[in-house]
């Protein structure tokens, strides 16, 4: 019975580890978004009369996607 029971404990944790480590990665990608997204956004606020260059606003989502992963 005490077996049963270690075998059920130690099976718990690795679960809750697992857990643990798939919201810890979910977070980095999500922040890493969010990151990628607000560069592009900065990146495409133009002065009136500019226009956008949007080779330049991939090219920076693109950079903070890597900074952030």
């Amino acid at each position: 019975v005490v077996a049963l029971v270690l075998v059920f404990l130690v099976g718990m944790v690795a679960f809750t580890v697992d857990v643990g480590q798939l919201v810890t990665v979910r977070t980095q990608l999500q922040r890493s978004a969010d990151a990628a997204a607000l560069a592009g956004a900065i990146k495409c606020a133009t002065v009136p009369g500019e226009t956008q260059d949007v080779a330049a606003v991939r090219a920076e989502v693109r950079r903070f996607v890597a900074l952030n992963s």
